[in-house]
């Protein structure tokens, strides 16, 4: 295994729209996370932007065709803040029969899962930066997936 720079670059997330509070909404919008400061190492930002292209689903207001995002047809797993994807990975290859769905605000584990996909050649993980609570309002069509996974729920107290 090749040794990685641990260097890290203090540099604020891409923002993405998902992001924003919605002014036009009539319901209040819930957050499920506080979104704060991040920080990238060198190989999260650049796994971030050279592949998130590449396994990344960007947030519309549509269904995924998940057929066409994942480019086959199987059961998919949608998980609910993937953090720095070393769950979601591992499941990923001892399950190359599941499509495995991630929804993450942070980029830095975006960058981070997004890398170790790359080192693991995982096939079978899509993500979307995005809140998981617009994610699921808006792009996860009903009776469209096989589970959901929550694993760690954002446990420590914020203001």
């Amino acid at each position: 295994m090749k040794s990685q720079a641990t260097a890290s670059v203090d540099v604020p997330p891409k923002e993405s729209s998902a992001l924003v509070e919605p002014k036009d909404s009539p319901h209040p919008h819930i957050r499920s996370f506080a979104l704060r400061r991040g920080r990238f190492t060198q190989g999260q930002r650049r796994a971030f932007d050279q592949l998130l292209p590449v396994f990344g689903i960007p947030y519309t207001k549509a269904p995924i065709d998940l057929v066409r995002a994942f480019n086959r047809d199987a059961p998919t797993v949608f998980e609910i803040g993937c953090g720095m994807g070393e769950t979601t990975v591992a499941i990923a290859r001892s399950r190359p029969d599941l499509n495995f769905l991630g929804a993450e605000v942070f980029a830095a584990g975006v960058g981070a899962l997004l890398k170790s996909v790359e080192q693991h050649e995982v096939t079978n993980v899509r993500i979307v930066y995005h809140d998981a609570v617009e994610v699921v309002r808006d792009m996860i069509a009903p009776g469209s997936l096989a589970g959901i996974h929550i694993f760690f729920p954002d446990p420590w107290p914020k203001k």
